[in-house]
């Protein structure tokens, strides 16, 4: 039985008149893992798909790697200016009635797009349906372990809370939508518009708080993912401002606290929340010798925990450690 069989038994060829699934993958610089991820698209048994790969300045034989699939991938060309900008690209050059994305460095789990075409057809009210994913280490020399040994520790992946519906007050309080899980309808981009070209990051948070709170979502309950980690991909940029935060408040100014099923994140709620958000970018900026950013951000943390006195005895035993993991973090050790 092959990886990921077992969660998703309806598994099978389409049928003739499946719908069109369009996949766009952005790519920079991912020659290492790109074979892999496409080989994970084109494994999954789903028919039919069309597959669109923008090229977002590569310099390291990435292109090469995608010419070798054409026809099967269909490739753009585009100067470096960021995934949204590739996304948006590769949306515009797509057929299909359905999207979903992958990141050049990830893989699909077998099983993922057979099981999201079936719940989309039998929820003609749900346009957005998303799954977790599993984080994918590798053994410190390059080498991460087989699929198969992945999905045999549940443990990796941090279980959720089930989520199905108008999910907006949850997406304001999280990000449980992970790029490479998610499969959408294309009335979706229709509606909200495209990926923030402007951001410098958290396009994608950005255009999921636009897309839950016009449609309905709903999350499979299971892995349909591999994501891998390492200090090149995307995430392991640090911007100098915490455009996670802006994301989130900006869409409170845009469309408030209230989802459209009347749902409402309490005051506390949010402002613990922003606390998390400035105290998670501090540690980063710390850690990698920004001081003045990382010091600036946890005076941000403070005036926003509402238990200010819990605020600053954390932040007075957070800037010690920060400094002391800067070696620890220079020398590429886990910490």
């Amino acid at each position: 039985m092959s990886p990921g069989a077992d969660a998703f038994p309806g598994e099978r060829a389409s049928a003739v008149n499946a719908p069109l699934v369009s996949v766009v993958v952005p790519v920079f610089n991912a020659a290492p893992y790109l074979e892999a991820c496409l080989e994970s698209i084109f494994g999954q048994e789903y028919l039919p798909i069309e597959v669109i790969a923008v090229d977002n300045g590569s310099t390291d034989g990435s292109l090469e790697i995608l010419h070798s699939y054409e026809p099967r991938v269909r490739v753009l060309r585009e100067s470096r200016k960021g995934a949204a900008a590739a996304r948006n690209a590769g949306i515009r050059s797509t057929k299909g009635s359905l999207l979903a994305f992958q990141d050049a460095d990830d893989v699909w789990l077998p099983g993922k797009l057979r099981a999201q075409v079936d719940y989309l057809e039998s929820h003609p009210d749900v346009a957005i349906v998303f799954g977790q994913f599993a984080p994918w280490r590798s053994d410190g020399s390059g080498r991460y372990e087989p699929v198969e040994e992945v999905l045999k520790h549940s443990e990796r992946w941090v279980p959720r809370q089930p989520l199905s519906g108008w999910i907006y007050a949850d997406e304001l309080l999280a990000c449980p939508i992970a790029m490479i899980t998610p499969m959408i309808r294309r009335e979706v981009v229709d509606v909200v518009g495209d990926f923030d070209e402007t951001l410098e990051a958290g396009e994608d948070y950005d255009f999921w708080l636009r897309a839950t709170y016009r449609f309905k979502a709903h999350k499979l309950d299971a892995p349909v993912a591999l994501y891998r980690m390492h200090g090149a991909g995307t995430t392991a940029g640090c911007p100098a401002r915490n455009m996670r935060a802006e994301v989130l408040q900006r869409a409170i100014d845009r469309t408030g606290l209230t989802g459209p099923d009347g749902r409402t994140v309490r005051d506390d709620q949010i402002r613990r929340h922003f606390a998390e958000i400035w105290f998670d970018f501090a540690m980063v900026h710390l850690q990698r010798g920004r001081v003045a950013v990382g010091l600036s951000a946890l005076k941000r943390y403070v005036r926003v925990e509402p238990d200010r006195k819990k605020g600053l005895l954390t932040a007075v035993r957070a800037v010690p450690w920060a400094l002391r993991n800067r070696t620890a973090l220079a020398r590429g050790r886990s910490i």
